[in-house]
């Protein structure tokens, strides 16, 4: 896949890559019975934002709840950091950012701080084992319990 700077240059290719892979994987599931769903958005996530990135997956978000399946998880990282294969040369140059001013992230903006890869995967694991039977539906947001501080 292209990098999200790439794609939001083209809103077609990015619209089909972030809301309609994800909407068809869960109609997919759906239609085939399976119970658990879950699927990587984004912080801010907002049908009705302003900004095209949020817009869509905050109506990616809606279509896949709207599939009804018994345990549809929605996890919502910032940034997300770790090694990649491809060369993302924006996105390198993005995260590089972020990681020298995040020890400036006070208050509201800790929740933008970098997600790592292991952080998410340990998320979702937990939430389509048999541990999390009792965790149905959930939103969660995987930025260290920031988006939920009310500072």
């Amino acid at each position: 896949m292209k990098s999200i700077v790439a794609l939001a240059l083209q809103p077609k290719k990015h619209h089909k890559i972030d809301f309609g892979i994800p909407v068809n994987a869960a109609k997919l599931a759906k239609a085939n019975g399976i119970p658990s769903f879950l699927v990587i958005s984004a912080i801010g996530a907002n049908a009705d934002s302003s900004i095209f990135y949020s817009k869509t997956k905050g109506e990616m978000e809606q279509a896949v709840l709207s599939e009804k399946i018994e345990k549809t998880h929605i996890l919502q990282p910032s940034i997300i950091g770790g090694d990649r294969q491809e060369k993302r040369f924006g996105e390198k140059i993005g995260l590089v950012v972020v990681k020298l001013f995040q020890p400036l992230f006070f208050g509201s903006l800790k929740k933008y701080r970098i997600t790592e890869a292991e952080d998410i995967a340990h998320a979702a694991a937990f939430l389509l084992s048999d541990n999390s039977s009792w965790v149905t539906g959930q939103v969660l947001h995987v930025d260290g319990g920031m988006s939920t501080l009310k500072v």
